[in-house]
């Protein structure tokens, strides 16, 4: 099926949105504070959060670029990568074998600078 040019636009306008809205630093830690009940939030240095590259073709035929990828600092200067990826999937389990493809591709990126893989544990919220 041939996409349109009004629903390619339509697309983009909510992509762009999604990456604007999730880069800001204020709306991010608020998110991480009140929604992920784990104790490795609370060491996140938050000034420190840069957005990263995190478009990875072919891994949904509609290429959509509704993912975030964050750099941040702990407090002991350590980096860490969180991945904010907001799915609409029919199934838990498509969404489960997407967010593995992308835990993968992510891994794949820091290899091409680096010699070492970020440990990484995927919070899934229904």
């Amino acid at each position: 099926m041939i996409e349109s040019e009004k629903e390619r636009s339509r697309k983009k306008f909510y992509d762009d949105s999604f990456r604007e809205v999730f880069s800001n630093v204020s709306l991010v830690k608020s998110l991480l504070t009140n929604f992920v009940e784990e104790n490795w939030v609370t060491l996140i240095d938050f000034s420190t959060m840069k957005v990263k590259t995190s478009t990875f073709k072919g891994i949904s035929e509609d290429k959509r670029e509704s993912d975030l990828l964050l750099e941040f600092l702990l407090k002991d200067n350590t980096k860490i990568l969180i991945f904010i990826l907001i799915e609409f999937q029919s199934t838990y389990e498509q969404m489960m074998l997407r967010l593995l493809e992308y835990l993968l591709r992510v891994y794949r990126e820091q290899l091409k600078t680096s010699n070492k893989l970020s440990v990484s544990s995927p919070d899934c919220h229904l």
